[in-house]
Formats: C-alpha cells, sequence, structure tokens
C-alpha cells in the first residue's frame, strides 16, 4: 500500500469550487467485492444487510454501490485507515476478544442480526478493530440469498429464504460456534426490539434503491417481505429454536 494516495488531496485548479462548505476531493480506501458465478448475490447480500445492521445499531462500516467499467462494486470502508491512506495491520484475535468483551451484549446483538438477514458466517475473521480498538462487524456476503452450496444442499435466491422461514436449521450448512456465546436474555431483547423498529419504508427502499440488473422483480418482492414478516418474529424464532442455544437462559413467555 506504499504508493496509496494521501487521504486528502488539494486540487489547485479547482480552489474556488468548494465554496463555504470547504468541498475537498478524498480518497478513501475500502475493501470491494463483485458478484461471481460462485457468489451470484454478493452484492445485494452485502448492501442490504449492512444498511439494515446500521439501523439496528450495529457497528458496521459505510458502505457504498460503485460501477467500474461496467460491474457493480460493493465497497465497504477499511475502518483501520491511517491518515496516509495505508492500511494500518489488522487487529489480533486478542484485540477483537478485547473489544467484545468491552462490549457488553454485542454478541447476542449480532447473533441476533445474523439470524435475521439469515447470515450464516459470522467467525473470528469477520471483526475489525480500529485504530482505538473498536470492534466492527464485517461480511455479509453468505446472507440472505446467500450462494451456490458446494454440497449442493442449499439453492442459492429465493428458494434459500423459503427453507429458512420454513426451518431454521436450513441455515447452517456450516458450524456458527456464536449461538453458544449467548448468555444475557436482555441483551437478546434488546435486538429483538432494534430489530422490529427498522421501519418496513426503509427495508422497501433499500432493497428497492439496488441497481435493476441485481436483483429481479420477485426477488425484491420477496426480500422485501420475508424481512418485514421476519422482524417482528425474532423472539419467536429463537424461542422456538432454543436447543440451538445452550447456554441462554430463556424465561417462560408472560
Amino acid at each position: 500500500m506504499s504508493n496509496s494516495p494521501p487521504l486528502l488531496q488539494e486540487l489547485p485548479t479547482e480552489q474556488d469550487i468548494g465554496g463555504a462548505s470547504g468541498v475537498r476531493r478524498l480518497y478513501v480506501l475500502t475493501y470491494g467485492k463483485e458478484n461471481s458465478e460462485q457468489f451470484p448475490y454478493n452484492i445485494p447480500n452485502e448492501k442490504i444487510s449492512s444498511e439494515l445492521a446500521r439501523v439496528a445499531g450495529l457497528p458496521v462500516p459505510e458502505v457504498v454501490l460503485h460501477q467500474h467499467r461496467g460491474q457493480w462494486l460493493f465497497l465497504s470502508r477499511a475502518v483501520e485507515t491511517v491518515e496516509s491512506g495505508e492500511s494500518r495491520p489488522p487487529g489480533t484475535s486478542s484485540d477483537v476478544a478485547k473489544a467484545i468483551a468491552n462490549s457488553p451484549g454485542l454478541i447476542e446483538e449480532m447473533v441476533c442480526f445474523d439470524l435475521f438477514v439469515c447470515n450464516n458466517d459470522r467467525n473470528p475473521g469477520n471483526f475489525l478493530c480500529d485504530a482505538e480498538k473498536n470492534v466492527w462487524l464485517i461480511d455479509f456476503g453468505n446472507s440472505l440469498f446467500y450462494r451456490p452450496s458446494g454440497r449442493g444442499q442449499i439453492q442459492a435466491g429465493v428458494s434459500r429464504l423459503k427453507s429458512v422461514e420454513e426451518q431454521l436449521d436450513a441455515l447452517f450448512d456450516k458450524p456458527y460456534s456464536f449461538l453458544r456465546e449467548c448468555h444475557t436474555w436482555d441483551a437478546m431483547q434488546r435486538s429483538f426490539q432494534r430489530i422490529a423498529a427498522i421501519p418496513e419504508y426503509f427495508i422497501e427502499n433499500t432493497i428497492n434503491r439496488l441497481p435493476r440488473d441485481l436483483l429481479t422483480e420477485s426477488e425484491r418482492e420477496f426480500s422485501i417481505d420475508f424481512l418485514n414478516r421476519r422482524k417482528t418474529s425474532m423472539e419467536q424464532i429463537v424461542r422456538d429454536n432454543s436447543r440451538l442455544f445452550p447456554n441462554l437462559e430463556i424465561p417462560a413467555n408472560k
């Protein structure tokens, strides 16, 4: 990254364009993903889930979509960028563990949200720590419409959402160890409430503003309805699947 441009570049020929607001051109380091044959839904999975996570109060980096040479890219801000525009060394496992320990309830809130957007790929490599040792959640590429399963167990697309809605176990074609790390029911309830409070119009707007070639109309319609149904059902989903949470004491329904 030694050839990275400076974070802020003054433009001598455009000194007067900024006006009173002082507009400048910035170069910000990002991580980028694109759709592929192996990951046909990478971009909508990442964009939808990241935007909803932000509204639900989870620590996620800012994200944008950008078209480059006819190809849509999902760009996630690199939260460990330093002033020179270069990348800071990633946080160690110890850094991540300490950051999580200093964020009570984060694990429970993260797990609830992952279940909401059907993300089955949460592992220690999907966390980042910034310069102040704050933890950030990244990588929602395996959420929602998912991807073709190498074992042929999961068909990507709307059928995947239908399968998960019928049975939560359909979500897990790989281990999701953080289910065992859920201990605090109050934190779970806080997440249920935050997810339920995501406005229906925000879900609809986030999905419908995706470029038209990224999802079909039927995929848009089903995912909007799916998420609106699911957002108010998270507590019941957890209760119905209590066996998946061996260390969580779930109180009886009042």
